[in-house]
């Protein structure tokens, strides 16, 4: 099954998800050793015109709002984003928040 990614420039890199892939540090793609694209990494300077929608997608809502070129990021292939809160401070504020309910 092939799953659409974006790309610089909006354009989309199709993927084909039975296949192995390999992305740099600078978000270059690659294929079965085919240059694909690369991926278009954005920064907003406010969350205000942005929704929520699933786990991982955060489509822009308001038109005005326009990202810009991310600068100074490096994409790592394979790993998963933490936390910026530590665990122990994510409970305390569940319980605060159900005791205040």
């Amino acid at each position: 099954m092939e799953k659409p990614v974006r790309a610089v420039n909006a354009q989309s890199l199709t993927l084909d998800s039975s296949k192995a892939i390999d992305i740099s540090s600078d978000g270059t793609v690659r294929q079965d050793g085919n240059l694909i694209g690369q991926l278009e990494i954005a920064d907003f300077t406010s969350t205000a015109g942005l929704s929520k929608a699933g786990q991982q997608l955060l489509p822009v809502t308001d038109p005005s709002v326009r990202p810009s070129a991310a600068s100074g990021t490096l994409v790592h292939q394979g790993k998963l984003e933490g936390s910026n809160t530590g665990s122990a401070e994510g409970a305390i504020r569940l319980v605060s928040v159900d005791a205040a309910v």
